[in-house]
């Protein structure tokens, strides 16, 4: 805590971070940002520093996020993925989903959660009411050039299953166990556990 306080009083707020350019170099605040923060940043490799003491994004984090990001566009990242008209019809929409393959999904898992077939929640049209939820999920197709709206990467869970993938602070387990169950799909399609953690670190 005194680190904090004595050290990196450059940092008071986040408008330091985001008026850093027009700090006063020669500032008590400026050097003790520029000794404490940039240092830091540039030891675990976040920054770079040349000769000149000139300060940029490390070449191989630059790198990775131009690919992780290479397709996605300035209203990706700040509109909504649906933009409906007054008579709620969906305008335009980022990747439709065709709610068939919703339905064949649940007929083939038999009306039935998949992470634990025990959970049963209340009838609805006659069957055990289950949700279609997209393994890998819809957000990630311009990372793909096959189709992730497939029956194949559909599988049913309960309500309360559901939310946990969506909303659980710790999703590890149930990630693993989704991963397993369709495994084999992941593997055709070159997707490893650890990266299907990170895409759920967006969820």
């Amino acid at each position: 805590q005194n680190f904090i306080n004595q050290s990196l009083v450059a940092v008071t707020n986040i408008y330091d971070l985001k008026d850093i350019k027009s700090f006063d170099t020669n500032s008590s605040k400026f050097k003790k940002f520029n000794t404490w923060v940039i240092s830091s940043l540039v030891d675990i490799k976040i920054l770079d520093r040349d000769n000149n003491k000139n300060i940029s994004i490390n070449k191989d984090i630059r790198d990775y996020i131009k690919n992780l990001y290479k397709n996605l566009t300035y209203e990706d990242c700040f509109f909504e993925n649906t933009i409906c008209e007054v008579n709620q019809k969906v305008a335009k929409e980022r990747y439709k989903r065709n709610p068939k393959f919703i339905s064949e999904a649940k007929i083939r898992d038999n009306f039935q959660c998949k992470i634990n077939n025990q959970h049963l929640t209340f009838i609805s049209k006659g069957v055990n009411y289950v949700e279609g939820h997209h393994i890998v999920p819809m957000f990630q197709q311009k990372n793909y050039n096959f189709q992730l709206d497939d029956v194949d990467n559909i599988i049913s869970l309960c309500p309360t299953c559901h939310r946990e993938i969506h909303s659980a602070d710790n999703k590890t387990d149930i990630l693993r166990d989704l991963y397993s169950l369709n495994q084999n799909y992941m593997q055709h399609h070159n997707i490893n556990l650890i990266d299907f953690h990170k895409m759920y670190l967006c969820i």
